[in-house]
Parts: C-alpha cells; sequence; structure tokens
C-alpha cells in the first residue's frame, strides 16, 4: 500500500481541486486515490491520482510514522491516533484501537505426565481491547505442544515453556513432564507391626500379594496374654480377622500394604477351676478361667463347663446383670413368656429397663432360646452405649464371605463387635451371624469385651 503526504503541494501532474488546496492550508494526504481532508475528516476519491508519483510505501496504515506525519501536519488541537483499520481522529472513541495492556495465565507451572493433556486459559486486558486473539507457542513442541485453544498435551519428559501473546503482550507456563508411572502387576504389599510391649506379632508371609491369606502368631512375654489384635489397610480402615483354633489369626490380604497393631496385658493366674472338660491346651482354656474367676460363668454340673453346650439368652443376661453388681430392679416387664421363680427374671427385667434386650417380639423374649452370634452382638452393644463406651469403630461385614446376611437390626452391633475383636470370623472366612454361640465362644466373648481398652 502506498501514502503520500503533501506539506505544500500537490505534485504537478495530480489535479486537485484548488479551493479545497487553498481553502485548507494545504494540507493533504493522498491514499490509493484518496483526498483526505485532515480539519474536516473528509475524503474524496482522486481518480486522476498516480501512486508512483508518491515514491513512499508503508505496510503498516497505522504505523507510528504515518501517525506522526499526520499530526505534524494538522491543524492546531487536532491529533492523529491509531484506529482499528486506519488513523483516525482523537475524537472518534468509536474507531479509535485499544491496545491490549496485559496477559495472564490461569497457570503458572504444569506437571503432566506423557501423553497427559490440560488446558490453560489465557485473560486478556482490557476488556474492550481492539485485538485479543491469542496466539499460542511451545519452546519445545517434542517435549510439549500446544493448540490453538491453549490445549497442551505432554509429548515427553522434559521442560518445556508456553507463551500466550496477544497483540504484542506475552505470559508464560512451565510444563514439566515426566513418565507415567505404571505399577507392577499384583505386587507384593508391605505387613507393617507395629511395636508391642509385653509380646512380639509374627506374620506369615512377612509381605503378601493381593488375595493371599496372611497367619498372625501373638508371642506374649510370659506372664502376658494378648489384650487385642487388629490390622488396618492403608486407608486406615479394619481389615476382617479370623480367629483360628489354635490361637492364631487370619486375614486376606488387601490391594495395598496393611498395618498390624497389638497389645499385649497382663496375664491373671487362673483360678483352680475344677472342669474336666477345659484342658490347658484348649484355645478357650484362659476365657473359661477368666468368666469362672470373675463369677460370669459356672459349670452345668458334674464338674463340667460344657464348652460347646447352648447358651440361652437368659443365661447371657443373667451374666450382664451380674457384671452390673445385681443392681435392684422394679416394675413389670413387657415379655408374657417369662416363667415366675426363675432365675432369671431380675435380670432380664433389668437388661428390659434398661434397653439392652428388646426381646423376640414385642411381648415375647424367648429366654430359653439359643442364642445366635448376632444377638449376643446386638446385646453387647446396647450394653457397652448404656456403660457409656466409645461404640464408633466398624468393620467391614462385607470383607466375610456371609456377611450380607446379618440381620438388619444386627448390622451395626455386628460390625462394632468385629471392630473390636469381640467377633471374629470363622472356617471359611464366614461371620456365621445367625449360628449359635456355645458356652466356649461366650466365654471368650466376655472376657474380650471385659477386658478392652
Amino acid at each position: 500500500m502506498e501514502n503520500c503526504l503533501w506539506p505544500d503541494s500537490p505534485p504537478e501532474d495530480v489535479t486537485l481541486d484548488p479551493e479545497i488546496y487553498e481553502g485548507y492550508n494545504g494540507t493533504y494526504l493522498a491514499v490509493t486515490k484518496l483526498v483526505v481532508d485532515w480539519e474536516q475528516g473528509t475524503a474524496s476519491a482522486d481518480p486522476n491520482f498516480d501512486q508512483s508519483t508518491c515514491g513512499q510505501t508503508v505496510s503498516d496504515f497505522n504505523s507510528d510514522a504515518i501517525l506522526t506525519a499526520l499530526s505534524k501536519n494538522a491543524s492546531e488541537g487536532v491529533e492523529w491516533v491509531r484506529g482499528v483499520e486506519h488513523p483516525v481522529l482523537s475524537w472518534d472513541a468509536e474507531n479509535a484501537y485499544v491496545s491490549v495492556t496485559g496477559v495472564s495465565l490461569d497457570v503458572k507451572e504444569l506437571s503432566l505426565s506423557v501423553d497427559d493433556t490440560a488446558t490453560l486459559t489465557a485473560i486478556v486486558t482490557p476488556d474492550d481491547a481492539t485485538n485479543k486473539t491469542v496466539t499460542w507457542t511451545s519452546s519445545d513442541p517434542s517435549v510439549a505442544t500446544v493448540d490453538a485453544n491453549g490445549l497442551v498435551t505432554a509429548v515427553s519428559p522434559g521442560t518445556a515453556t508456553i507463551t500466550a501473546t496477544a497483540d504484542g503482550v506475552s505470559a508464560t507456563c512451565t510444563v514439566t513432564v515426566t513418565r507415567p508411572y505404571t505399577p507392577p502387576a499384583n505386587p507384593n504389599y508391605r505387613i507393617d507391626i507395629t511395636d508391642t510391649a509385653n509380646g512380639i506379632v509374627i506374620a506369615d508371609p512377612t509381605s503378601a500379594k493381593a488375595g493371599t491369606t496372611v497367619t498372625l502368631t501373638p508371642v506374649p512375654d510370659e506372664g502376658y496374654a494378648l489384650g487385642s489384635l487388629a490390622v488396618t489397610d492403608r486407608f486406615g480402615d479394619p481389615v476382617a480377622l479370623t480367629e483360628q483354633a489354635d490361637g492364631t489369626y487370619t486375614f486376606t490380604m488387601p490391594n495395598g500394604q496393611v498395618t498390624v497393631s497389638a497389645t499385649f496385658v497382663e496375664a491373671e493366674e487362673p483360678a483352680a477351676e475344677p472342669f474336666t472338660d477345659v484342658d490347658e491346651s484348649d484355645w478357650f482354656y484362659e476365657d473359661v478361667a477368666y468368666v469362672y474367676e470373675n463369677g460370669l460363668m459356672n459349670g452345668v454340673g458334674e464338674g463340667l463347663f460344657g464348652p460347646e453346650a447352648t447358651t440361652t439368652r437368659a443365661m447371657v443376661v443373667t451374666i450382664l446383670y451380674r457384671l452390673e453388681g445385681e443392681p435392684t430392679v422394679t416394675g413389670d416387664t413387657p415379655f408374657t413368656d417369662l416363667v415366675a421363680g426363675q432365675y432369671y427374671l431380675d435380670a432380664v427385667a433389668w437388661a428390659s429397663a434398661n434397653d439392652i434386650v428388646n426381646g423376640v417380639t414385642s411381648t415375647t423374649f424367648a429366654p430359653n432360646d439359643p442364642i445366635t452370634r448376632e444377638q449376643m452382638a446386638a446385646i453387647l452393644y446396647r450394653y457397652a452405649q448404656y456403660k457409656g463406651m466409645d461404640t464408633t469403630d466398624r468393620g467391614n461385614l462385607g470383607s466375610f464371605a456371609d456377611g450380607n446376611t446379618v440381620s438388619p437390626y444386627a448390622v451395626e452391633a455386628m460390625a462394632w463387635a468385629n471392630a473390636e475383636g469381640l467377633i471374629n470370623g470363622v472356617e471359611n472366612n464366614r461371620l456365621n451371624p445367625t449360628g449359635q454361640a456355645p458356652r466356649s465362644q461366650v466365654a471368650a466373648i466376655l472376657h474380650r469385651f471385659c477386658t478392652m481398652e
């Protein structure tokens, strides 16, 4: 594009209206066959204008040179400024060019793995800038590329600088690209055992793949016994433990490392219990000794404890009543199936009055029915709440093969009892919630409950 400035007179071979020329101080600009009157801001076509006679070529119609020349030859008080497409008078606000004064990015640093993407947003100020078009460039496209919309794609490990430019103003973001982490297939996870006093816990194996059965063997120091044992996963959630007949515990390794914690308490010398059907090698020996010594459970007669004998609902409530010190009872119970003169009357009345038992229906207690494992959990759960104990812990019943068979009323209680180690799994990773709790199991559960921290 060619432009000509005529401060005094037009070229000889260009014919202009002399009145216009003389009347306006001879200040003209001829641009592409236009004659422009600066003071009046008007332009008229000049069919005789020959661009070759001008001799001056510029590529930017809004260049500083053109603006300086225009303003120099303008009348006093007239100023030419950069316009959207061409110079305009300073008072022509509608067509005035508004420059970009700032560009910023919503993110200044990005960390991506190979093949990851992220979109950067450029903020251009002022809002009314004439040209807010943003161009994007990457200092190293072999590391990270960027498209016209600010979408950054990680290509290979390294560092690249993404630059956003609008109207000559720029902002940058540093992109660091790393290789994605690929975990090993089915890795061995750690089994961390916290330091304990008065005993140790041995894990076999010491690390394991997800789904592996791990065996824990508590080994108390002489004069001490296992107080509690718990396993938590990497999120701090309990992992289900199953107590074995030989005194060991097993669990299924989850998808991640686990932490094993245990406490050992001073073992009291068991009383010289008189039961001929309980041997020191039995897994429940310490439990039977504890409940016998503390007056919670007696034998079934003829020097027998009856470890596999049935424990009735009335028996369990009576045990808790003894544990509470056999407080005085007033009032009647709602149960119509209690027999006058029976040993359990005061115990059931006390438990009912304190919402420890609800009965199998609103009017029946079924005192002579064998107690189930989930009923035992529910009664102990309510008794613990009655005592003001913390009952917020919950085990994961879903980790047991039959965890979904727990009766709705007992779900919370069973989850709590499992988390506290009161009721663990049995063979084949089952809870057996509706199975009967024989006297040996009841003795063990009571022992754990009474020594629970």
